[in-house]
């Protein structure tokens, strides 16, 4: 299972990364691009926060010796909290 969070660390920093060049140069002036919270909304800011949160999670908890079941757990309890957390500091910008 620790290929899986390492997996889910490494697809949720790479998107939050894309996420972040994508956002800034939307944002630069004269530019015409269309940002990702205006392409991908909501829920696309919630997907690239739960993968992130369920890789992170996962992975300490598998790396501190938990059960296997503990882990998964732990993984999920992530996932949600980094998606709680991206919708309680979300931007109403759009």
């Amino acid at each position: 299972m620790v290929v899986v969070y390492g997996i889910a660390v490494l697809a949720g920093g790479l998107a939050l990364v894309a996420w972040l060049v994508a956002d800034a140069s939307a944002d630069a002036p004269g530019s015409r691009r269309r940002g990702p919270a205006e392409r991908f909304g909501e829920l696309g800011t919630q997907v690239v926060s739960g993968v992130l949160g369920f890789g992170l999670g996962g992975m300490s908890a598998s790396f501190a010796g938990w059960h296997a079941a503990l882990a998964f757990a732990a993984a999920l309890g992530g996932s949600a909290a980094l998606v709680a957390g991206s919708r309680l500091l979300a931007d109403d910008r759009s």
